[in-house]
């Protein structure tokens, strides 16, 4: 079912969750992990609707997602943007189905083909700001992460995140990595 590479991430693919043996697959996973002691899911690459802006995506998203959040967990999606922007403003009236969004890289970026971390441009922060307060004003939970290896930056990300009203983390590293040197 996979759609594509996702650009930056050569072992993983953009999924077609319009499938419904996929959605079916997600599901059974998820209450794998349920049954286990899980209370919640950190949806990840729900920017495939950005990629793929068909409403089949739209709808298996909003299957999918709708589902989990059925199942009594805590859904928190990660990026999805447009995803997002389109359930709050066409889906939301028939319920909630997360509790908040992870966006990363508001204020600062990485970029794969140079290897540097930097900040973000006064568009991008604007825009993705501007986004999160409206997601915030809807009652949902939102937390930035961003990526930024000089102390200065993670402090001005911080303080950014903190004046916008959001809990923020700041890695040192794209990966995720944590630096215990």
């Amino acid at each position: 079912f996979s759609l594509g590479i996702y650009e930056d991430w050569p072992d993983e693919r953009w999924m077609d969750v319009s499938q419904e043996k996929w959605q079916q697959f997600i599901l059974s996973l998820a209450d794998n992990l349920i049954a286990k002691g899980f209370d919640g899911f950190f949806i990840d690459n729900t920017d495939v609707y950005y990629l793929y802006k068909k409403p089949a995506i739209y709808k298996g998203l909003t299957t999918i997602l709708s589902s989990l959040y059925q199942k009594g967990v805590d859904i928190i999606i990660n990026g999805g943007d447009v995803y997002v922007q389109t359930y709050i403003n066409e889906g939301e009236p028939k319920g909630k189905i997360f509790d908040g969004v992870n966006q990363e890289d508001v204020y600062t970026s990485y970029d794969f083909d140079k290897e540097v971390y930097e900040k973000n441009d006064k568009e991008t922060r604007t825009y993705y700001t501007e986004y999160l307060k409206k997601v915030k004003s809807r009652g949902y939970t939102v937390y930035v992460l961003e990526y930024a290896n000089k102390a200065s930056v993670r402090d001005e990300a911080m303080n950014y995140s903190k004046k916008n009203g959001f809990t923020c983390y700041v890695s040192e590293d794209i990966d995720l990595r944590i630096n215990k040197g």
